[in-house]
């Protein structure tokens, strides 16, 4: 008996706009992270993984977990799978907050401490990570630089 299998893997970013983007700023990942969950955003929590190139030029765009309304988990593998496949040098997580708080909570920081940590052990830097809400976002980088250095 014959058997064969095939691997076929195709990037899953499906919307060409967002491919062709370019990361400048926390707004951008905030725009980006809105288009892509619209009303989702208040309903329960998604992390996103945006992977992109050296000329902050965006390749990919995966949701990697979804939770429940306050919560959402994801382990490096989770998301670091993603940025390989993707041949990504560095990735910017997001999630978003469904309660619409922008405040980020401990285990938020841990989380993005754990992310930095596992990304410089691959080669595959964490840029930012960015609590997004409907009506606004938080940059790690922007606000707690060492969490993600």
């Amino acid at each position: 008996m014959n058997c064969k299998v095939k691997f076929d893997y195709k990037p899953s970013s499906r919307v060409n706009e967002i491919n062709s983007a370019k990361v400048k700023e926390s707004e951008d990942v905030f725009k980006i992270v809105n288009g892509m969950l619209g009303d989702e955003i208040a309903e329960s929590e998604h992390l996103i993984v945006i992977t992109i190139d050296s000329s902050m030029s965006v390749i990919g765009v995966k949701v990697v977990a979804k939770g429940g309304l306050n919560t959402t988990y994801a382990s490096p593998r989770d998301v670091f799978r993603y940025a390989l496949l993707e041949n990504a040098g560095w990735i910017i997580i997001a999630h978003n907050h469904p309660s619409g708080s922008l405040l980020p909570s401990s285990a938020d920081i841990r989380f993005t401490n754990r992310m930095a940590d596992a990304g410089r052990l691959i080669g595959v830097e964490l840029v930012d990570h960015v609590i997004v809400t409907k009506d606004g976002w938080y940059s790690f980088a922007e606000e707690m630089p060492e969490t993600v250095k």
